[in-house]
């Protein structure tokens, strides 16, 4: 009887670093962690990263921690700093960056998740260097992943004043990124603090 060969590949995310040398000092440092080494936050951060000029990078859940040097340069340069944790990639990933910048004495000017998984099974903790929180949920019916959105319940009941808004999209689990409400309003987020810091710099 032969024996057969099964060969599995695992593609994940570009495992790659953060590269600010080559951007204006007034722009935000956009870090994400995917969940499911999925590409749509890749894809998203490399448009939001041609579109205006930032220095962006998504990377998979395992490789969280690959970015803590530039980020640190990044604050020391007195950057904002966007930490995105999508699916899998919030607990204990954008969360974990989170604390290990906390132990770094680096700021997070905003946490965003989306879908945060595991939500469920853990309690909802943000670490304290972070200043604000903005959470999305997808709401399609019927849709197969609907169980690695998190719990928004559990995550209200903490009325964590730095929650500044929980937003719905209207799509199923796995096409959040693509979603463009969520699009606009990263677009917007990236507008915001950019002004923010070009005007904290000008004042120096």
């Amino acid at each position: 009887m032969k024996k057969s060969l099964v060969i599995i590949v695992i593609f994940t995310t570009g495992c790659g670093h953060l590269d600010i040398s080559q951007f204006p000092q007034e722009k935000p440092v956009m870090l994400g962690t995917n969940g499911w080494s999925s590409l749509a936050l890749s894809n998203e951060c490399n448009r939001l990263k041609e579109k205006f000029n930032i220095p962006a990078i998504a990377v998979p859940v395992h490789y969280w921690n690959w970015n803590l040097d530039e980020v640190e340069i990044a604050k020391a340069e007195g950057r904002r700093i966007i930490l995105i944790g999508y699916s899998a990639g919030w607990h204990q990933q954008a969360v974990l960056f989170a604390e290990e910048c906390r132990k770094r004495d680096i700021e997070i000017d905003l946490l965003v998740g989306i879908d945060p998984s595991y939500t469920v099974d853990h309690d909802f903790y943000v670490p304290s260097n972070v200043k604000e929180i903005i959470l999305y949920f997808s709401t399609a019916k019927g849709d197969l992943m609907a169980w690695a959105r998190g719990n928004e319940n559990k995550i209200r009941a903490t009325k964590d004043p730095r929650i500044k808004s929980i937003r719905y999209l209207s799509c199923s689990h796995l096409k959040c990124i693509t979603q463009p409400t969520l699009q606009t309003d990263l677009e917007e987020l990236i507008k915001h603090y950019s002004l923010s810091t070009r005007l904290a710099l000008s004042k120096n």
